[in-house]
């Protein structure tokens, strides 16, 4: 009898507690909170699912058929790029292009079209088609400036530049990429190829097209076109294509400023710039400090902070190289006293931004770059607790995480401390063993082997 009402209590239970759950659950969904999987996103998580079980291979039909029966929801481009993925690695490269060729033509605004561009590349370069692959690095650095790709972009880019001119072949055509392209992508345009504009071995055609595309900001600038303005600017303090001249450049960058807006603080960061690069810090710290006190909070405050950050950066690297050329003991101690406080002052600036504005996208990069700057100035001491709370915080992120690990590790190697170096090092190499910073940490203690096995017993530095 006792079994009955203790069953029919439990059975009691639940029933009140799935209704509850009910009663959460339907308002939710009446208020847009919660929502429901809709058919595709079902069949993509579906798909995601066999491939983590079984492979890529085993879920390719699953994509497929997302991409088919949903061909206007969000997945359906990702669905695609998965099996130009499967076709790029079974070495199906003419597949993988005519995949790519329908992803661009069927999602052109899709956000992650610069990653699949640069896989693109390798795509065509795999396929023989150097032009073609050549092409692809300019679209990516043209159409996607702010990409964290480009640096790939332009490494490739260089490359097969060579590879064309060991093949006899001409580098093809770009005008209409450019014309297509506003003055942001230009302007990277400029800069990825600024060292051919003097290369004398750099195709007449080539160089003519360069021109063409100065000559299109100086002719929107003069009629007062902003975003121009700060371009040329930026073009004649850096010398992409021009003589570098940084009267110029501090003239248009004004001209930028008067416009207001974000023009304003982007133009006086860059002024700011242009002053420490020809010797006159104090003046450019003054700016920085100025743009602090008009944009307290919000809006680009963190970005301002960042560059503050640099700037302290770059004036400590100058500082320091003025010390190893300083013959006079006494004044290359003082400098390097003051390279030290520069960096400092960076690896403050960088801590206080992600204190400041903890939810900004800058924040991840600046806290491994607060503790770079503290090891600049050879304080690893107090780099380490930063890179242990990075390493905590992106524990997910493939990118963030292996790179805090190495410079823990390095912070531990650095300061004789090999135990922890190896313990690290040996953890990056097993949690993140794809990653290229598990290339460089675990090797170095290859040379001490017998050190770290007298140490063993030491437990682990907080």
């Amino acid at each position: 009898m006792f079994t009955r009402f203790y069953l029919a209590f439990f059975l009691l239970i639940v029933v009140l507690s799935g209704c509850a759950q009910t009663r959460r659950t339907i308002p939710k969904l009446a208020a847009g909170e919660q929502r429901l999987p809709t058919p595709a996103a079902a069949q993509f998580r579906l798909a995601e699912r066999i491939e983590n079980e079984k492979g890529l291979a085993a879920a390719v039909p699953a994509y497929r058929l997302c991409a088919e029966k949903f061909p206007d929801c969000e997945f359906a481009g990702l669905s695609l790029a998965k099996q130009m993925d499967h076709f790029f690695h079974t070495k199906q490269y003419a597949k993988a292009d005519e995949l790519l060729e329908t992803i661009f033509k069927k999602y052109p605004t899709a956000k992650y079209l610069d990653k699949l561009l640069l896989k693109w590349i390798l795509v065509a370069h795999r396929n023989k088609d150097l032009q073609k692959a050549y092409l692809k690095c300019l679209q990516l650095i043209v159409q996607y400036p702010q990409s964290p790709h480009i640096s790939k972009a332009n490494m490739r880019r260089s490359f097969l530049a060579k590879k064309l001119e060991q093949a006899g072949q001409e580098r093809p055509d770009i005008s209409g990429l450019l014309k297509t392209s506003g003055f942001s992508g230009k302007f990277a345009f400029c800069r990825a190829l600024a060292g051919d504009f003097r290369d004398p071995r750099t195709p007449e055609k080539q160089q003519r097209l360069y021109e063409q595309v100065l000559r299109s900001f100086r002719e929107a600038a003069e009629k007062g076109d902003a975003d121009a303005q700060l371009h040329l600017g930026r073009m004649y303090m850096y010398g992409y294509g021009v003589k570098r001249d940084h009267k110029k450049a501090q003239e248009w960058l004004r001209k930028a400023a008067a416009k207001g807006g974000d023009y304003r603080w982007k133009a006086e960061c860059a002024i700011a710039s242009s002053y420490t690069m020809t010797g006159r810090p104090d003046a450019a710290e003054k700016i920085y400090f100025e743009l602090i006190k008009r944009y307290p909070e919000g809006g680009p405050a963190a970005k301002i902070m960042a560059h503050l950050a640099q700037y302290y950066w770059r004036r400590g690297k100058a500082l320091r190289g003025a010390a190893e050329e300083e013959d006079d003991e006494s004044k290359a101690k003082r400098l390097r006293s003051q390279a030290k406080a520069s960096f400092v002052s960076s690896a403050r600036t960088f801590g206080s931004l992600a204190r400041r504005f903890p939810e900004h996208t800058l924040v991840a990069k600046t806290t491994i770059l607060s503790a770079q700057a503290y090891m600049q100035a050879h304080d690893f001491r107090k780099a380490i607790p930063i890179l242990k709370k990075a390493i905590e915080t992106y524990k997910d992120d493939k990118k963030l995480c292996p790179e805090a690990m190495y410079w823990l590790g390095d912070c531990y190697y650095r300061i004789n401390d090999l135990v922890n170096a190896d313990r690290m090092w040996k953890r990056l190499l097993r949690e993140f063993p794809q990653s290229k910073w598990a290339r460089h940490g675990p090797g170095l203690l290859e040379l001490q082997p017998r050190k770290i096995a007298k140490e063993k017993e030491r437990p682990e530095q907080e």
